[in-house]
């Protein structure tokens, strides 16, 4: 198995500052405790906190994900995580290690996108239960320890199932509710990583439900509706499978194209008409309300492109483009005022502001290829209809 993360700005810091430890972070831990400076373990020695650069797009993503006001919370957490982090970079490169209390932070940069997508097919289970983010972070935890034999190697989570696959497999996992962190388990054993993942796929494969959904139609809502003429409306089919039996169900989901928004008031304005996800599983019973969530969470990750993942996109490639551009101006830093009076220019003018805007970026600064790059990578992803989305549900 080849090593595709690049470790050698964290093999400097580890010669040059001997941590006791290295605890990989997930998103979910940085939104119930984004401050740094709360951040420690109860043992001796120093920590090295390794945050995968994705993990900040994630908490974007999480930032702008359209759900119920009741689930809003999780907006917050992640709205407050990004300007604690802003915060933080200013106190020096993130790249190359930021001094805190209890030791270092520094961010491990994703790797090279065929590497990656190479490596992730030989997982095609765990991608599909978990996602490609969880799935790197298993990746990490198993070249930082390969390559750091002598020094403990942590994956610190709030995920339950991530948590319970990890922890049966032998992989040094904590579940994380708080800092500081105690009663640390180093793995007993030197870990075979290519036959401990191969075992994880057989695991998902057992203890988790296939689900297929078909996208069968996607159209405006009617006229009547409030703001009828601006929401999109998909529709589809979709079966799961738990190797017993089939269990079909037909799906739809309301959005708006175009689908952010800079603050919570301009949330609750934009969603507060919106029906809620439906889902019709034709008389069957038997299929629980957390199949239901998980099902209705997969859609609602359609409708908000986290840019990161392969889930399908249920927004046309114009509201890709304004949704990349508006997430470059908030990363430069702009108020919120000023990202509410874009939102508002990107709506009246039908696209002419994404256009300018796009043009000034790519012209002005060669660093935007990149830009364009994740742009072509959503396009494709675009759902169109008759396309069949396959994921696992951990049960």
């Amino acid at each position: 198995m080849p090593n595709i993360f690049e470790l050698s700005h964290i093999s400097q810091i580890v010669e040059s500052n001997r941590p006791a430890r290295i605890l990989v972070l997930d998103t979910n831990v940085l939104m119930n405790d984004p401050d740094p400076s709360n951040w420690s373990v109860k043992t001796a020695g120093s920590t090295l906190f390794l945050l995968p650069d994705s993990i900040f797009l994630e908490l974007e993503f999480v930032r702008r994900k359209r759900e119920s006001r009741e689930k809003t919370d999780s907006q917050d957490k992640a709205d407050e995580a990004i300007k604690i982090m802003a915060g933080l970079f200013k106190q020096g490169q993130i790249t190359g290690g930021i001094p805190i209390k209890a030791g270092w932070i520094v961010s491990v940069p994703s790797p090279k996108q065929d590497d990656l997508d190479q490596e992730l097919k030989q997982f095609e289970d765990i991608v599909k239960a978990f996602g490609r983010y969880d799935t790197k972070m298993l990746l990490l935890t198993k070249e930082c320890s390969l390559l750091f034999e002598n020094i403990p190697v942590f994956l610190i989570t709030g995920e339950v199932n991530l948590f319970n696959v990890a922890e049966a497999n032998g992989i040094a996992c904590h579940l994380h509710t708080r800092f500081p962190i105690e009663d640390l388990k180093i793995a007993t054993r030197p870990l075979n990583w290519d036959q401990v993942l191969d075992e994880i796929q057989d695991e998902i494969t057992e203890k988790s439900l296939e689900v297929e959904m078909t996208l069968t139609d996607q159209r405006s809502a009617p006229p009547w509706l409030p703001e009828g003429l601006k929401r999109i409306i998909a529709e589809g089919q979709g079966v799961v499978r738990d190797g017993t039996k089939n269990m079909p169900f037909l799906w739809t989901v309301p959005f708006y194209p175009r689908n952010f928004a800079s603050s919570r008031k301009a949330f609750e304005e934009t969603t507060s008409d919106i029906p809620p996800i439906h889902l019709d599983f034709l008389g069957e019973k038997d299929f629980g309300q957390d199949l239901f969530e998980a099902i209705a969470d997969r859609l609602l990750g359609c409708t908000n492109p986290s840019f990161e993942d392969r889930t399908p996109i249920l927004q046309n490639p114009e509201s890709i483009m304004a949704m990349l551009l508006f997430s470059e101006y908030s990363r430069e830093g702009r108020t919120e005022d000023e990202l509410e009076k874009i939102q508002g220019i990107i709506e009246e003018t039908e696209g002419g502001y994404v256009e300018d805007g796009w043009v000034e970026l790519m012209v002005d600064n060669d660093q935007y290829v990149s830009l364009f790059l994740r742009f072509m990578q959503a396009i494709s992803r675009c759902w169109s209809i008759g396309h069949t989305y396959k994921f696992r549900i951990m049960v």
